[in-house]
């Protein structure tokens, strides 16, 4: 609607892209089911100890969770597959790079086995000296859940 209008001049290179899907809609992932394995894996490999994401036990006795939560980071960093999964084509021939991450928030805890998919929105393209710059507002969905686990908008470079 307003971004079709704002970007109908450049629809043929954003399908070139595989960006056209959210234009005028928001582009959703097919749903991801968070692991016990995946969140030990991830836990190994940043060195993060804390028991709210490995020791059940402990989580229920201390914490008002009855499962093991997911770290926030790690439904963070899935947000290059689930982007991939729900923008085929993305990001075509071009190198993509992550830019940044603005106005990111945690909102809901990912409680493991828990089911989450990618909303995303184009929000803004901008050429620059060494690409274009594509702004998404991301939202973390969890199955079931009204908050998302996180809201952010997540800004790429194309080169």
């Amino acid at each position: 609607m307003g971004n079709e209008q704002a970007f109908g001049k450049q629809l043929s290179y954003f399908e070139k892209l595989g960006l056209s899907k959210c234009i005028s809609h928001p582009a959703y992932s097919p749903w991801r089911v968070i692991s016990d394995a995946d969140v030990r894996s991830f836990s190994k490999v940043t060195r993060d100890p804390n028991f709210i994401h490995l020791d059940l036990k402990a989580t229920r006795e201390k914490t008002r969770f009855d499962k093991t939560i997911a770290q926030g980071f790690y439904i963070l960093s899935l947000l290059v597959d689930l982007t991939l999964s729900a923008l085929p084509g993305f990001p075509g021939e071009q190198l993509w790079i992550n830019y940044g991450i603005n106005k990111l928030r945690f909102t809901e805890a990912v409680l493991i086995g828990s089911k989450v998919r990618a909303k995303i929105e184009l929000v803004d393209v901008v050429e620059t000296e060494v690409g274009i710059r594509i702004s998404f507002a991301v939202e973390v969905q969890i199955e079931g859940q009204a908050k998302p686990a996180l809201v952010a908008e997540w800004v790429n470079l194309l080169i």
